[in-house]
C-alpha cells in the first residue's frame, strides 16, 4: 500500500511539473517575438534566430530593431544573402537608399537570381529617379520569373514616369491577367488613361480598384480628381 501510495504521489508530483512546463512553453510560445526572442536568447550564435527576429520586429514596424537582428545575422553570417535583401527592405522604408542599393547588391552578389531583390533594387534606384537603372533591373527579374506580378507593375510605373504610356499600359494588362484582384494595377491603369484624356476608361479602372480594395485611398482621391475634371460630380468646385 505505502508503495503504490508513493507511486501516485509522484505521478501526481510528475504531471503537475509537465503542466507547468506546458504553460510556460505556452507563454514562450504565444508570438513569434516570443518564440524568437528565447530563441536568440538560448542561441545567441546562430544566425537564423537573429534573422527570424529581425523578420519579426520588421513586421510589426520595428525597423531599429530589425536592422540591429539582421546585422548581427550577417556578422555571423556574411555570405546570408536572405538577411542582406531584409536589410535593405527595411533600409528602404526608412528611406535610407544608398544603405538599401547596397545591401540589395550584396544579395544578389551571393545569389544573382533572387527575382525578388532585382525587384527590389529596381524600386530603390526608381524612388532615386535613376529610371534606366531601374527598368534593367525590373527586367532582369522578370527574366528570371516571367510571372512576377509586382515586377510588372513597378515597371509599368517607371514607363508612365517616363511618359511611355503604351508600355505603361502593356505591363498594367500582365498584371491584371496574373492578378485579376491586385488593385493597384487598377489604379495605376487608370492614372495612364486619366493622362490621356479618356477619363471613362480611367473611371472604370479606378472603380475596379475600389471595389477590390474599399478603403484605397490613393484610387478614392484620383476617381474624385476624374470625376471633378469631366464635371461628373455633383457640387461642382466652383473656385
Amino acid at each position: 500500500m505505502r508503495t503504490e501510495g508513493l507511486r501516485i504521489i509522484v505521478f501526481i508530483i510528475l504531471l503537475a511539473l509537465l503542466s507547468i512546463a506546458a504553460c510556460f512553453r505556452n507563454i514562450i510560445w504565444k508570438t513569434d517575438l516570443t518564440l524568437w526572442k528565447d530563441v536568440v536568447i538560448k542561441s545567441p550564435a546562430k544566425e537564423r534566430g537573429h534573422y527570424n527576429l529581425g523578420n519579426t520586429y520588421s513586421i510589426q514596424g520595428l525597423l531599429n530593431e530589425a536592422v540591429k537582428e539582421y546585422l548581427t545575422a550577417l556578422e555571423l553570417k556574411p555570405d546570408y544573402a536572405k538577411a542582406s535583401n531584409n536589410l535593405g527592405n527595411v533600409y528602404s522604408v526608412q528611406g535610407k537608399f544608398n544603405e538599401a542599393i547596397k545591401e540589395y547588391k550584396s544579395a544578389l552578389r551571393l545569389n544573382p537570381n533572387d527575382a525578388d531583390a532585382h525587384n527590389n533594387l529596381g524600386h530603390a534606384y526608381s524612388v532615386q529617379g535613376l529610371l534606366d537603372h531601374a527598368i534593367n533591373e525590373y527586367l532582369t527579374a522578370l527574366r528570371i520569373k516571367p510571372d512576377f506580378a509586382e515586377a510588372h507593375n513597378n515597371l509599368g510605373i517607371v514607363y508612365y514616369n517616363q511618359g511611355l504610356f503604351d508600355k505603361a499600359i502593356r505591363e498594367y494588362a500582365t498584371v491584371l491577367e496574373l492578378k485579376p484582384d491586385y488593385a493597384p494595377a487598377y489604379n495605376n491603369l487608370g492614372n495612364v488613361y486619366s493622362r490621356q484624356g479618356r477619363f471613362d476608361e480611367a473611371i472604370k479602372e479606378y472603380l475596379s480598384a475600389v471595389k477590390l480594395k474599399p478603403d484605397y485611398a490613393d484610387a478614392h482621391y484620383n476617381l474624385d480628381v476624374v470625376l471633378r475634371e469631366i464635371g461628373k460630380i455633383k457640387g461642382i468646385d466652383k473656385r
